[in-house]
């Protein structure tokens, strides 16, 4: 069974995401995503949204990719 098949074209506008995506995570409410976006944060090889929520798939996909390559803080560095 090969379900590797994907034909789908991609984004009109895939030349404007200057950011490497790694994960999305996806939750629902009171399922620990606020705990995790915290942790998250602390990892100094992550870049992570400024907003834990960015609403992008669903609210704000007609604001385009640059839009949501802007949301993440790219100058997030931790020196221990």
């Amino acid at each position: 069974n090969n379900n590797n098949n994907n034909n789908s074209p991609p984004p009109y506008d895939i030349q404007e995401l200057n950011i490497q995506i790694s994960f999305l995570c996806i939750g629902a409410q009171k399922a620990g995503t606020t705990w995790l976006h915290e942790i998250l944060t602390k990892h100094p090889h992550l870049s992570l949204p400024k907003q834990k929520e960015v609403h992008f798939w669903d609210w704000n996909r007609r604001k385009g990719l640059a839009w949501y390559s802007r949301q993440f803080n790219h100058h997030h560095h931790h020196h221990h």
